[in-house]
């Protein structure tokens, strides 16, 4: 346990922990939003860290996180509703508790900060519901943006707040069924796992 705490960061920095994939406007068949909206974080540092009192904000509402012991190169979630989140999911995904107000995160895009237990910034994303939208014009609304895709950040080095980073989701793992598509199934992110649209975690 000695050699554990000593490994763990006890001061975050800028950039040690990523927002790398986000869930702000679910399908209607997963559920309502406020049940089912859920946050990635991907930590880059080279080291564990404890994640207590760290704190999530869309600028108005607050959640603080539970003490967990965050892995270096590992992905967490932080969803909605636990319960709701494994009924979809699987008991699999790595999933943090915490306190608070949930942010429910506006449909029409919304701001995400995660603060460090101190109160530093330590990644930020101020996404629109625009971003995801093909540019050729093969489709005029982001499938994230209601169809049951997620907003999921490309290079892990990348700027956090330019549009060009981040891509919808585009694996099709999941097991509920595309009720106007019979055989086919809703997209529906790749929470606790690499992006599906990432470059490299290294970029």
């Amino acid at each position: 346990m000695e050699s554990l705490l000593a490994s763990v960061l006890l001061v975050i920095s800028p950039g040690d922990i990523l927002i790398s994939e986000i869930m702000y406007n679910p399908t209607r068949e997963f559920g309502p939003d406020d049940s089912m909206e859920w946050v990635e974080l991907y930590n880059a540092a080279d080291n564990a860290i404890n994640l207590e009192d760290c704190m999530v904000s869309d600028g108005n509402n607050q959640l603080f996180l539970d003490e967990y012991i965050f892995e270096p190169g590992a992905y967490l979630v932080i969803c909605a509703n636990t319960e709701s989140f494994i009924s979809l999911y699987g008991e699999g995904i790595p999933v943090v508790s915490w306190g608070g107000v949930w942010t429910k995160l506006s449909n029409a895009g919304d701001e995400l900060i995660f603060y460090s237990s101190d109160g530093l910034v330590v990644d930020a994303v101020n996404f629109l519901d625009t971003w995801g939208i093909d540019d050729s014009g093969n489709i005029t609304k982001s499938p994230a943006d209601g169809g049951g895709s997620t907003l999921e950040r490309i290079s892990y080095a990348g700027d956090s707040g330019n549009p060009e980073n981040w891509a919808c989701s585009i694996d099709f793992s999941s097991n509920v069924e595309d009720p106007d598509n019979p055989g086919s199934f809703l997209c529906w992110g790749t929470p606790g796992e690499r992006n599906s649209t990432a470059s490299s975690v290294s970029d």
